[in-house]
């Protein structure tokens, strides 16, 4: 390092400057999801336990004889879940000779710093906002054809999940299954958001011989090679789709098919034709009839944008503040015979789906800390140098927990 720049001094800056609020700043000022839900910092213990009450004692009857015998016989008792909290790192090296390199001419060694800790934070979170709308396998896409060192995507809309320099494996199957040829990985080099065409360091099957169309992609380390869960569980895993009769929800395999309503929220179809504006419209009136009130709808930017379209002129928009973090989110305010609620975008949500989220039902658990932290010893900004560099390390370690499932809602698009 050059004269005067110490790891104790670039150690002080680091603390001074880039606390967790600030790094929070960063990651999640382009991931919405992350910023609105709720934070519990002082989540501890071996699992989060979920607990959720899907029956109410149906002590009723015509005479008092039965409602009383019903009441006396009812076994119903809130459902008991256990999710394991999650690791997510983020690692940025440093060159000691690009500190140097700065220290000699105009830029300084804490800019060199800076880049490398907003490039690291950017990352993080947008990789935690694909996590919270996905189950806990969060595919990047399937793979709709392949041809030498790239394959084209078979939904385009997820291309906004991918970034040079990830190091992908391939599955068969999303859930279940081992991994592609035990794993082996390609690095991206290229990613084409007009043509959503991804390019690796390598030939696909040459590397991953095995690789085929339909295949899901992940990120090495997000899918384990037995297919069981690596990374937390978002809004999908909590608010699905559809409820499997076997569903096993969770670490203690629960089935939520006994009542998917209370269990696994509701789940409302959207029918093919029907324009974006008067699509959300009708969901967020089908959610007041089973008495859910969302305090967001959540889409993708491209149904976003069809909702600013087809309001034209009549477009309103609301600011939702994350006061902690210094973030604004940016909704679009619909009316609706049933009431006004704010439509918000991420890149990271299917254009698929539309979720009805109530925010009081859901915690973003986060164990001893805030979401991002320094991920050394003592959880001081920097405790690491690495050959000829100094290494900075973050990490979550966290798990979703959505404490009244029946608060919220899915809506798919025909």
């Amino acid at each position: 390092m050059p004269p005067g720049v110490t790891e104790s001094n670039i150690a002080d800056w680091l603390e001074r400057n880039y606390q967790p609020p600030k790094l929070g700043n960063t990651a999640f000022k382009d991931a919405p999801l992350t910023a609105w839900l709720p934070h519990d910092e002082n989540a501890g213990g071996e699992v989060v336990v979920l607990r959720w009450r899907y029956g109410m004692s149906q002590g009723v009857g015509a005479t008092y004889t039965q409602a009383k015998a019903r009441a006396d016989l009812s076994g119903l008792k809130p459902a008991k879940v256990h999710v394991d909290y999650e690791p997510f790192y983020s690692v940025a090296t440093v060159e000691n000779l690009a500190i140097e390199r700065a220290a000699g001419g105009n830029l300084s060694a804490t800019n060199v710093l800076q880049r490398s800790i907003n490039d690291a934070m950017e990352a993080h979170g947008d990789h935690l906002e694909t996590f919270l709308f996905s189950d806990g396998w969060p595919a990047l896409g399937q793979i709709g054809a392949i041809s030498g060192s790239t394959i084209t995507l078979k939904d385009g809309s997820d291309i906004e999940k991918w970034e040079v320099d990830l190091e992908i494996v391939l599955a068969e199957n999303r859930t279940t299954g081992n991994l592609r040829n035990g794993g082996a990985s390609l690095v991206v080099s290229k990613v084409d958001r007009d043509t959503n065409v991804i390019t690796f360091t390598a030939g696909v099957v040459a590397t991953i011989a095995a690789a085929a169309v339909n295949d899901f992609c992940f990120i090495k380390s997000t899918r384990n090679d037995d297919a069981s869960r690596a990374c937390l569980i978002g809004i999908l895993g909590y608010i699905p789709e559809s409820v499997a009769s076997n569903d096993a929800f969770g670490d203690t395999s629960f089935n939520r098919s006994v009542d998917p309503f209370r269990l696994a929220g509701a789940r409302l179809k959207i029918s093919a034709g029907t324009s974006t504006t008067q699509g959300l419209i009708d969901f967020f009136v089908r959610c007041a009839k089973y008495k859910i009130k969302p305090d967001a709808l959540w889409v993708s930017f491209e149904r976003w944008g069809d909702l600013i379209k087809e309001q034209g002129s009549n477009v309103r928009y609301v600011d939702i503040e994350n006061k902690k973090y210094g973030i604004t989110i940016t909704g679009v305010r619909l009316f609706t015979p049933k009431g006004e609620v704010p439509v918000i975008a991420s890149s990271k949500c299917p254009n698929k789906y539309v979720w009805g989220l109530t925010r009081k039902s859901w915690k973003l658990f986060s164990v001893n800390g805030p979401l991002i932290r320094p991920a050394t010893r003592y959880q001081k900004a920097l405790d690491s140098s690495s050959g000829d560099s100094v290494e900075l390390r973050y990490r979550s370690f966290a798990q979703l927990g959505c404490l009244e499932p029946h608060q919220n809602a899915i809506g798919y698009f025909e």
